[in-house]
């Protein structure tokens, strides 16, 4: 850079003398004062500050994370055991509490089926098989099974289209007139054991 040469004068002793100084205008520096650098040593310990809360708070997480991992894996292998300790003891228990139902439920069905066949079924079938054997042995039934076999055959020859069994024209030809003879049972005295609950339910009405 340019340099200038200046000259001063001092006087020593009382003798003049003269000084002459150099200068460069390019590398002279201003130093800095204290005031400018405090601010910048300030913001550099705050970044500083600032990265190590950081680091902190990320190591937290990552623990926590780990702790909560760490307490779900825990957990369901505690549910595992409970689960194999059930099934060790409770699930056998349900399964033959469950087979001795069954088998109640059926020794149940078994003997009300009984009941309802002795009380039931045997009187009713007695009616009808009395009825039946009166009939054969009288007769009655081959009668009756020929006379309504020979209208029902005069009927079809009468028609030319024919009989349908869901229209009935009673001036021409009406089967249902020998439902009346049918045989009939008497139910009257009979406890149904099936029933009993339902009859019971109609009586306390």
């Amino acid at each position: 850079g340019s340099q200038a040469l200046s000259l001063s004068q001092c006087s020593i002793g009382g003798s003049a003398v003269t000084v002459s100084h150099t200068s460069s205008a390019g590398n002279r520096r201003r130093p800095r004062s204290a005031a400018v650098a405090e601010p910048a040593h300030k913001r550099e310990m705050l970044r500083e500050q600032q990265q190590l809360a950081q680091e902190r708070t990320m190591r937290q997480m990552r623990q926590k994370q780990t702790e909560r991992v760490a307490k779900s894996e825990q957990a369901f292998a505690a549910a595992v055991e409970r689960h194999d300790q059930e099934a060790a003891h409770f699930v056998p228990k349900v399964a033959e509490y469950l087979r001795l139902t069954v088998e109640d439920q059926r020794r149940k069905a078994a003997t009300l089926h009984r009941a309802w066949e002795e009380t039931v079924f045997d009187n009713i079938s007695e009616q009808i098989s009395t009825e039946v054997d009166r009939r054969h042995a009288s007769g009655e039934s081959g009668a009756r099974w020929r006379a309504a076999q020979s209208e029902y055959l005069d009927a079809c020859s009468r028609k030319d289209a024919g009989l349908f069994r869901d229209i009935i024209i009673e001036s021409e030809y009406d089967p249902m007139t020998y439902t009346a003879a049918n045989i009939k049972y008497k139910s009257k005295g009979i406890q149904d054991p099936v029933k009993l609950e339902l009859i019971k339910a109609e009586e306390e009405r």
